[in-house]
């Protein structure tokens, strides 16, 4: 049995009552000292209510200035006071009654495993909700067996476990504030230093869809941030370790043609993400058409 384990949660905007109590729940089975965290990043909405998890043996709640997601997880780790680390999304729900034992065979040295995510079988309703419901059950619901070949591209920091020292010597990079890639270049941070990343099936249940409006901000957020890891490796005359089309499709940007047609298709590729059961082909498009407005602001700066 492992020496101790501090489960933490970022939280904004969202209600960790019940995460919680199913969390201490399951942990005063689990065998070992355990703590869990809730580090509240800025002011909201559910401070008062989240307040009440302090009734609860063994939990923290911490309400502090917003940092952003990668700094905010950092600041986690290094409040935790046992050696193995468990990262939980504050927007998660446990669906397995075995949920944290079943990550007793992953707390391996030099090791970070993922559990994945799952989403709602039935898509919303609500028009709002659809768009991200969509996205995540087509991109981000992948076997393990198909993660665990592309491990670093296709990791998620939504649940995670890993030692606390590995997070202390190789922190999320804190340059990056907004949404968006801060997973995927602190996978591959890991993996250059020889910390392996591995997959596994214990997921959780994604409840914090965003409607189409907050998700499509988050996207200009995520583009802001790849162009900035882009700049950061052009700087060091290193290759941009990320695989996807969307980076493959980077060096077309370049060309002032392609890019006007894409800015000029901008806001109707977004009107097509409003409507009911939105494409992906629209969602993939207003990527791109996002990543063209941001050049095209950013001409100045080499960023190829």
């Amino acid at each position: 049995m492992i020496n101790g384990l501090s489960i933490l949660i970022p939280a904004f905007e969202t209600d960790i009552r019940q995460l919680v109590n199913d969390l201490s729940q399951q942990a005063q089975d689990f065998g070992c000292p355990f703590e869990i965290i809730v580090r509240e990043d800025g002011q909201h909405s559910y401070l008062e209510k989240n307040a009440e998890i302090l009734t609860i043996p063994y939990v923290k709640h911490i309400k502090a200035k917003h940092v952003g997601r990668a700094k905010g997880r950092n600041e986690l780790a290094k409040m935790a006071q046992h050696h193995w680390l468990l990262f939980l999304d504050a927007d998660s729900e446990i669906t397995s009654k075995n949920y944290l034992k079943n990550w007793i065979p992953f707390f391996k040295t030099n090791q970070l495993t993922s559990g994945g995510r799952i989403y709602a079988p039935e898509m919303p309703k609500e028009i709002a909700f659809q768009l991200h419901w969509k996205w995540g059950t087509a991109r981000e619901l992948v076997d393990e067996n198909k993660r665990n070949t592309m491990p670093e591209n296709c990791f998620l920091s939504n649940n995670f476990v890993v030692e606390k020292q590995v997070i202390q010597r190789i922190p999320f990079n804190e340059n990056l504030v907004g949404y968006g890639y801060e997973d995927t270049l602190f996978a591959f941070d890991l993996k250059k230093n020889g910390i392996l990343i591995h997959h596994t099936q214990n997921p959780v249940m994604h409840l914090g869809l965003d409607d189409t409006h907050a998700l499509l901000q988050k996207i200009e957020e995520a583009m802001q941030n790849l162009l900035k890891i882009k700049k950061m490796y052009a700087s060091n005359n290193q290759t941009l370790p990320l695989k996807s089309k969307l980076i493959s499709l980077l060096i077309w940007l370049r060309f002032s043609t392609v890019r006007q047609i894409l800015i000029a298709a901008h806001e109707n590729v977004k009107s097509q993400l409003l409507k009911p059961n939105p494409s992906l082909f629209w969602f993939d498009l207003y990527r791109l058409t996002t990543l063209s407005k941001l050049i095209q602001k950013d001409l100045k700066q080499t960023i190829f």
